[in-house]
């Protein structure tokens, strides 16, 4: 019997390869799909979770500063309980050293300015030097302070405390610069960036910020001031400074409700996940690989299905090359495990035939060499 077996197809003919590619372009409409509806997902969770943790970080920041002057009030109900330590730093008002006693309090408990002022507020004595002090509410308990020094002008909080010499009343003000010292805890957040504005004349202008060589005079963003000066409690802007930052604005309220100053928080969109972590970038990264998935999807349920034709392509190879004892294995029982059983029973029948033909030309041979 000649061989009439066909060649294998090539792998780009195979049915397994067709399958594969029919996989992938069913797939690929409804991952387009998915994927846009999991970046819009993905994005919108991760900016809320960046707004919380940047208003959770501005609450932290505007808490030190409330307990600061709180603090800095109960420091001056102390001190001020003294009457003749009190009464040594009026004595001298051109002074400006503590005496020892308080120097070593005042040290220890971390507060940089030291100041009394009388009832018509004018100043009897400060530590270090200072040429004035801006805005002094002495009626208030606590607030913010721009202190005017010989080299430099910082903001302080600061508690103020009434107390009497001699029956005549003075105010104790106890204040902690605003400056890297206080922010020493966020050392090591090297991609936050905070920012303190102080209003001054009904605008608000940076007084402070934690990155160096930025702007001093800067302004906040007229949006933001026009929103917290409303009543918002606080402003998230995603793109703050054309994108550079994710940034959080906190007001920071006087006892009269009034807002005095604006923390900002804002996080580096370059140096974090934000700045790869955007639509485009996300959209890429969830279809491609969802196309992987369905690629490798197809190349598993295409192996599945094409392993018994395969086998079948075999036994074919096999029964054309005379080998009618050819079976393959059955599995299943789907349209492939019916076309595998029949090739069985017609292997089997081919086989009976076979033995049959030969029975005859053995009957044929014998009876011609009877004859």
């Amino acid at each position: 019997m000649s061989d009439i077996a066909a060649p294998p197809p090539g792998r780009t003919g195979s049915i397994q390869f067709k399958l594969v590619i029919a996989f992938l372009l069913v797939s690929l409409l409804p991952m387009m799909f998915a994927a846009d509806l999991a970046t819009r997902v993905v994005s919108r969770v991760f900016e809320r979770n960046v707004e919380t943790w940047l208003r959770e970080t501005s609450i932290y920041f505007l808490n030190n500063i409330v307990e600061t002057q709180q603090e800095a009030v109960g420091v001056g109900q102390f001190v001020t309980a003294q009457p003749d330590l009190m009464r040594n730093l009026l004595e001298d008002p051109g002074r400006h050293e503590l005496p020892p006693y308080l120097k070593q309090l005042i040290q220890a408990v971390g507060y940089d300015l030291v100041a009394v002022y009388d009832g018509q507020k004018r100043l009897k004595f400060s530590s270090p030097s200072v040429e004035a002090i801006e805005q002094v509410p002495l009626n208030s308990d606590n607030s913010l302070y721009r202190v005017h020094l010989h080299d430099r002008t910082v903001i302080t909080a600061a508690g103020v405390r009434q107390f009497q010499v001699d029956g005549v009343p003075y105010f104790l003000v106890l204040g902690t610069w605003l400056d890297e010292s206080f922010l020493t805890a966020m050392e090591n957040v090297t991609s936050l960036e905070l920012r303190l504005y102080y209003r001054d004349n009904g605008k608000f202008v940076e007084a402070f910020s934690s990155r160096r060589g930025a702007d001093p005079n800067l302004l906040l963003p007229q949006p933001v001031s026009d929103a917290l000066l409303d009543g918002t409690a606080s402003f998230y802007d995603a793109n703050a400074e054309n994108g550079q930052y994710r940034g959080m604005y906190s007001p920071l309220r006087n006892t009269d409700g009034s807002i005095v100053a604006v923390i900002f928080c804002g996080l580096r969109s370059r140096e974090t996940l934000g700045g790869w972590l955007n639509q485009t970038n996300l959209f890429l990264s969830i279809f491609l690989t969802g196309t992987l998935l369905s690629v490798l999807a197809g190349y598993l349920v295409s192996r599945r299905l094409s392993r018994p034709l395969r086998s079948l392509a075999k036994g074919v190879r096999a029964v054309a090359a005379g080998d009618y004892s050819q079976q393959v294995e059955v599995q299943g029982h789907d349209e492939v495990a019916e076309l595998a059983t029949a090739f069985n029973q017609m292997s089997l029948r081919l086989a009976q035939l076979h033995d049959l033909e030969a029975q005859l030309r053995r009957r044929d041979r014998l009876s011609a060499l009877g004859e």
